[in-house]
């Protein structure tokens, strides 16, 4: 069987601006939520870029949850060399909490060439910032202890 998911952030109209606020946004979000669990969903994505704008994909995520469930929430992809791979473990193993195992989790490089440098690292230092932020212990997502009342699932 096919699963079907949905980049969420398109779905809403326009993104938060000046011409748009949050609390609108985040009305939109709920609201299509049921819609989408109704024409046969299993999932949304969130898309972290800083090129394209848009909300921070972790704590969006964590708003949301409540209203997307059954929707599993998925990033796609976090932009892991530009940040800091203990904080992202820590945030994702909350988040995986919040969302009651519901969390997917897309890592990527950073290909863009305007992201990079706001990550405070060359385009040549991606992929070695990568391979630490995954091999280092204690700094990746899998080595985190979780509690037993909502475990993290793999897919």
């Amino acid at each position: 069987m096919m699963d079907f998911g949905v980049v969420f952030a398109p779905l809403l109209g326009p993104s938060v601006g000046a011409t748009r606020p949050f609390s609108d946004w985040m009305r939109a979000a709920e609201t299509v939520c049921p819609t989408l669990v109704r024409a046969g969903f299993r999932s949304i994505v969130f898309t972290h870029s800083y090129q394209y704008g848009g909300m921070q994909p972790l704590v969006t995520m964590a708003r949301l949850a409540p209203a997307a469930d059954p929707l599993r929430m998925a990033t796609q992809v976090l932009l892991l060399p530009l940040l800091n791979a203990a904080d992202v473990a820590y945030n994702v193993v909350t988040l995986d909490h919040i969302c009651t195992g519901r969390l997917d989790l897309g890592i990527g490089l950073a290909y863009h060439l305007q992201e990079v440098p706001l990550g405070g690292i060359t385009r040549q230092e991606r992929v070695p910032k990568f391979i630490e932020a995954l091999v280092q212990p204690g700094r990746n997502p899998s080595s985190v202890r979780r509690s037993t009342d909502a475990p993290c699932k793999s897919t």
